[in-house]
């Protein structure tokens, strides 16, 4: 991703957002601030829904909420109820992913270039109070990709036990697509500190990489073609923990 002027890391404002998806962030802003009103400060839109690069019927909605307060589990069970039950009705997602925190953890400074950066340049607020604007424009820094990729190990072996449940053949392409998809962005964290690239899309982090680690192209073109869901290879989980203890070796 080309940076600007100010060797900033673009936000996500700049882009237009898709007239297909309009009907259903409207359905979301207007109908899950209703289900706990007092609870829920603010929500944000993310990935390529807010890039305005999504596809109509197959890609995933991205969804940050934050909360005025820590939440209750019973809270905590209701907005995922809802949010089932909110996935189900609008096809033109292939599902709705709710990422959620408190404003108390955002605004902590030693969550800077975690929760701080991520509002600031991944996140556009569609209801609430738009708390991006406590924080900075960020530039490149390797400190952020390993912020952001802290609980890589935790996230994944978490993928690696769902896959080996698995069943359902659809369900089973979609739990490594995601894998793939969060393995290749850590690979940020093996970022040149001297780059002023910063990657976006999952091509800008293969080709980053690829430019450091050439010898790990097999290994990035797998990734990739699962991340993409053109491969369902059964010994994914264990290709992936592979690649992960490498990454972790580095």
């Amino acid at each position: 991703m080309t940076l600007n002027g100010d060797s900033f890391i673009p936000t996500v404002a700049g882009f237009q957002l898709q007239d297909a998806f309009a009907p259903v962030l409207v359905a979301l802003t207007t109908g899950l601030p209703r289900q706990l009103p007092e609870l829920i400060h603010s929500i944000y839109l993310y990935g390529s829904v807010a890039r305005g690069e999504a596809t109509p019927d197959v890609s995933d909605l991205d969804i940050t909420l934050l909360l005025a307060r820590p939440a209750a589990a019973v809270e905590l069970q209701h907005i995922e109820q809802w949010r089932q039950n909110f996935q189900q009705q609008h096809a033109i997602v292939s599902k709705v992913d709710f990422d959620i925190g408190t404003v108390e953890q955002a605004l902590k400074p030693s969550n800077l270039f975690s929760w701080g950066y991520w509002l600031k340049h991944h996140c556009r607020c569609i209801w609430g109070s738009d708390l991006s604007s406590a924080f900075p424009l960020f530039q490149p820094d390797r400190r952020i990709a390993q912020a952001v990729n802290a609980d890589l190990r935790a996230v994944l072996e978490q993928y690696f036990q769902n896959i080996a449940g698995e069943r359902v053949p659809a369900e089973l392409q979609r739990l490594k697509r995601e894998a793939a998809r969060k393995l290749i962005r850590a690979t940020n964290m093996l970022r040149d500190p001297d780059s002023r690239f910063w990657p976006i899309a999952l091509n800008d982090y293969a080709e980053q990489f690829l430019a450091v680690y050439p010898d790990k192209a097999a290994e990035l073109e797998y990734l990739l073609a699962h991340a993409a869901g053109t491969a369902n290879d059964a010994a994914f989980a264990d290709n992936a923990r592979d690649f992960l203890d490498w990454l972790e070796r580095q």
